[in-house]
């Protein structure tokens, strides 16, 4: 049901309507003071009364014909009741904590690991170690063991005294939660690993109470459980008052005897391989998806032709939790100066790169890889790294790297009270599932595959394209699967699909392929259209019109794009060649790798031959400049830059970076988001923009973040969100950034120069668009800004007021100087001071703070 209606009577009234969205506004607000509640309460109660007794003592009679004001009269009393409820509700269940089976089980997933140790009567003691975040569970039954690795779908299992650790696929066997894991560890059992879930779990009853004092206070809570085939069970439980997470927990049995206790810990690492949970490091390991690999022990090297057939590899270290590198046959490369002269970009491509080395690893052990790399880095270039970045720096960041738009007030209170160790973590595992995600990173491609400076209205604008690729990325299809859908598109140059990045290129062979080269493989290969390049002797101008050849038998307009029919379709058709400019010489499709297509009657068409090598997991080329172009987006620069310039003589900055990180996404079958949670995941991302010295070896080298001016898109966005200026575009709070007039008609105006990310751009004319625009002018008025109109709420204070303001426009609370200056301003006036919180908001909306992604 839409929010502007009611259940019963259809569309509401404006006035009500108006209501519903100062709510909306109002959920975002401090919660009211307590001698406001206080004098709230004491009115709606004399009021409520008055009603009442005027309903006992009016006649029927009157009551009929009344029924109208009757009606609104009682309406009112039952609204302002409803607001008091909710008001109450919210003071009361923030001022003090809950604590309820299901607290619990969240902070126990939250934490990186989970260790417990449960007391028996008998010498077998069991151990659990448990981590959400690495989707492993580890058992240890006195000498038994038993690890399952959901990211890797493997299970080994040992039992005491054998030889041999057995490793299979995970098959059929769901990830285990919290909840039945904790009951398994209580039964000091293993065989719910081997089968998955327990049945399913209800809690039929839970209650709690503080225990001890002082210090030595704690959280007692009681809870019966079903296990849903008949039985129950009642744990007793010490919980951390702060944390919500167990130190004790106790099976009590049906006589009320304490049956088991499980004591826990939680350590920052847990462990890595099974020789750290007690197998004897001599015992053999054996992968029974591979039976062919021979079985092997710890300190066994594997061959790469042993690893070749291998489904799932078998590593030096055999642990199911340690990465795995699998690398192909080195290949014979002849130094740089030994090149010869004249050769042609084949071996440009050799030299510069192999194909990518696979790198299977968990997401968080690639983080913390990739932050191996780059302290290797900065030691080798005498660079010292700045500090972690804040939690409000970090959230701000992220949620303009992730969904282009800062936060809104609530989330920055629900970030601002979250004290688990993971939330960063969680956070960005929120902001990757989320629309505002998709729709973000469309309007990134977007920008990176269609040429600027070019009118596409006449084929439907850029809307369509912008929508279709967000779908891509919403549903997280693979990268390779979206660059082959997009090079083979086919259509009509009226549809604005994916089709429109062959009409924006005029369908021209030689456009399609300088776009193509630089959007795919970060090459420049235009610089060899109309001769062999003057700078590189390289690169010839054959090896460009080779690349151009693929595209030449795609269905041509006779005379200009911008007189041809909107229904000509382009498709593929068996004719069409290109030759060299001034030159009847025909240039053959070939392959940059040197190879040249099938050509034949029963081959594939040009352009799925090239669709197929672009996108192939050996393509030296393909990942790196994907993963290169992620970084650039996240750091404001690429590993290599520019990033559609990647030569033999334009080195990585870190190439071990970008090498592993090309390989870990071919490993991950070109997972995008996976790409962007291991590099936001790291602490190299993580470190803050601020520094006491300008050092440009610091940033070039990433080791400070560097600071990002907005694009159009993030700032159009970012002012709609902090000022409530337009209502969310759909019910799961995301914006509207498709079929938006006004949103479009600020772009056509403030858009940032093409590949000018790094430093702020903003020129005069758009300074002033900014500062004087209609935007700015709305967003700041008094009678369309959603802020401005909540904040007018009498249970606001003016310090929360000014608070408010600052958290929704640079998603932080003032410190004591700022807040003393803006609430001086405010009451310098009181006759004008809504006015002036509208002076402010234009103040913080204009900052370079709020502008600036940092």
């Amino acid at each position: 049901m839409s929010t502007d209606q009611s259940p019963e009577n259809g569309p509401l009234p404006d006035e009500d309507i108006s209501a519903l969205l100062l709510l909306r506004s109002a959920y975002d607000c401090e919660p009211p003071r307590e001698e406001f509640v206080a004098d709230l309460a004491e009115k709606l109660e004399a009021e409520f009364a008055q009603v009442s007794m005027s309903a006992v003592t009016a006649s029927s009679g009157e009551s009929q014909r009344g029924g109208s004001t009757w009606r609104r009269k009682v309406q009112s009393v039952v609204a302002m009741c409803a607001a008091a409820v909710v008001v109450l509700a919210v003071i009361i269940g923030t001022s003090q904590p809950s604590y309820s089976w299901t607290s619990m089980l969240r902070a126990l997933e939250a934490q990186p690991w989970v260790e417990s140790t449960v007391e028996e009567d008998n010498e077998r003691e069991t151990h659990g170690w448990f981590s959400q975040a690495n989707r492993q569970v580890v058992i240890r039954n006195g000498g038994d063991v038993v690890w399952n690795d959901w990211d890797r779908h493997l299970q080994s299992r040992y039992t005491s005294g054998e030889s041999i650790v057995w490793r299979d696929r995970l098959e059929g066997i769901e990830p285990q939660t919290a909840e039945s894991l904790l009951l398994t560890f209580l039964g000091s059992e293993d065989e719910h690993l081997s089968t998955g879930h327990l049945s399913e779990i209800t809690v039929l009853s839970e209650s709690w109470r503080t225990i001890g004092e002082g210090d030595n206070q704690f959280v007692e809570l009681s809870v019966s459980l079903s296990l849903g085939d008949g039985d129950t069970q009642r744990l007793l439980m010490t919980l951390n008052p702060e944390t919500h997470l167990p130190l004790k927990c106790q099976l009590i049995d049906e006589t009320a005897v304490v049956a088991s206790t499980v004591r826990f810990a939680y350590p920052d690492e847990g462990p890595q391989q099974v020789y750290d949970v007690g197998v004897p490091r001599d015992v053999l390991v054996h992968d029974v998806t591979s039976p062919d690999v021979p079985i092997l022990t710890a300190s066994n090297d594997l061959t790469r032709s042993s690893v070749a057939d291998v489904v799932t590899p078998v590593v030096e270290d055999p642990s199911p939790s340690v990465a795995v590198d699998v690398v192909p046959e080195p290949v014979e490369t002849p130094p740089v100066d030994e090149a010869v002269a004249d050769a042609s970009i084949e071996d440009v491509i050799n030299l510069q790169a192999d194909a990518p080395t696979l790198v299977v690893k968990s997401a968080a052990e690639m983080s913390r890889r990739v932050d191996e790399l780059m302290a290797a880095c900065w030691e080798a270039n005498g660079i010292t790294p700045a500090v972690s970045s804040s939690d409000e720096e970090f959230f701000r960041r992220v949620y303009l790297d992730l969904t282009g738009r800062v936060p809104t007030v609530s989330e920055c209170r629900e970030f601002m009270g979250d004290t688990s160790v993971d939330r960063r973590q969680h956070l960005v595992e929120q902001l990757l599932a989320r629309r505002d995600h998709a729709t973000h990173l469309g309007a990134v491609w977007r920008r990176m595959l269609l040429p600027d400076g070019v009118d596409l209205s006449m084929y439907g604008g850029t809307s369509s394209f912008e929508e279709w690729l967000s779908e891509r990325f919403r549903d997280n299809v693979p990268y390779d699967e979206l660059v082959r859908r997009l090079l083979l598109a086919e259509g009509r140059v009226s549809e604005s699909g994916p089709i429109l990045f062959y009409t924006a290129l005029n369908l021209k062979p030689e456009e399609i392929a300088a776009q193509t080269s630089r959007a795919f493989l970060g090459i420049r290969l235009e610089c060899a259209q109309c001769h062999d390049h003057f700078f590189d002797n390289r690169l010839k101008q054959t090896d460009f019109w080779g690349m151009a050849a693929f595209f030449a038998q795609i269905s041509q307009p006779e005379g200009k794009m911008d007189r041809v029919s909107p229904v000509l379709k382009v498709a593929d058709t068996d004719h069409g060649e290109v030759t060299l400019p001034d030159s009847d010489d025909v240039i053959g499709a070939k392959f940059l790798l040197g190879s040249s297509l099938d050509d034949s009657d029963e081959s594939p068409s040009r352009r799925q031959q090239l669709a197929s090598w672009i996108t192939a997991d050996d393509n030296p080329h393909f990942a790196r400049a994907t993963v290169n172009r992620v970084w650039a987006h996240l750091f404001g620069r690429g590993l290599v830059d520019p990033v559609d310039d990647m030569r033999i003589d334009n080195p990585s900055l870190c190439p071990e970076v970008l090498d592993e990180l090309a390989g870990y996404f071919v490993a991950t079958d070109f997972n995008l988001r996976d790409l962007f949670r291991v590099i936001v995941n790291s602490q190299t991302y993580q470190l803050t923009s601020r520094s006491l010295e300008d050092d440009p070896a610091s940033t070039l080298h990433f080791a400070q973040m560097n600071i990002k001016s907005f694009t159009a898109e993030q700032l159009y966005d970012s002012i709609s969100v902090a000022t409530r200026l337009e209502p969310l575009g759909t019910d799961d709070g995301s914006l509207m950034r498709f079929a938006n007039n006004g949103r479009q008609a600020f772009l056509e105006q403030f858009r940032a120069p093409p590949g000018q990310v790094t430093d702020y751009q903003a020129g005069i004319p758009q300074a002033l668009t900014l500062m004087n625009g209609g935007l700015m002018q709305s967003a700041t008025d008094l009678r369309s800004s959603g802020i401005l109109k909540s904040l007018e709420a009498p249970f606001f204070t003016n310090e929360q007021r000014v608070d408010t303001l600052f958290l929704a426009t640079l998603s932080r609370l003032p410190d004591e100087a700022e807040r003393q200056e803006m609430l001086d301003y405010v009451l310098a006036d009181e006759g004008e001071r809504q006015q002036r919180f509208s002076d402010v908001l234009w103040v913080l909306l204009n900052s370079a703070e709020f502008t600036l992604n940092h």
